[in-house]
């Protein structure tokens, strides 16, 4: 299963990659989701694309 999260606003590119990185690890370490992709939105934005762990797919 894929899930998605929107990080809104964050100009400093140095910023947003701390923050996509915490963002990752973190629903690595909570859920076990695995970073797939990162979409810039023309508002300064990220849209994250996760993939779920397997076992949770088959419920």
């Amino acid at each position: 299963m894929i899930r998605t999260e929107v990080i809104r606003s964050v100009r400093n590119i140095d910023e947003r990659a701390r923050v996509i990185e915490q963002v990752a690890n973190a629903r690595e370490k909570e859920h076990g989701w695995t970073l797939l992709s990162a979409v810039s939105t023309p508002n300064f934005g990220v849209i994250l694309l996760f993939r779920t762990p397997e076992e949770t797919q088959t419920k």
